[in-house]
């Protein structure tokens, strides 16, 4: 590692409500999104390092 240091403000949505809420375990789906400002590539689904 290079010793530099890197801030990123993330937010992450759940979006696997597929209308029962949290009823059950098996009631919702773990879709979700992530959005990170100022990391280039980060909401083109692909993982970068």
């Amino acid at each position: 590692m290079s010793g530099h240091e890197h801030r990123y403000a993330v937010a992450l949505t759940w979006t696997g409500n597929t209308g029962a809420g949290t009823a059950s375990y098996r009631a919702y789906e773990r879709a979700h999104e992530l959005r990170v400002e100022g990391k280039p590539g980060a909401s083109d689904g692909k993982r970068h390092s």
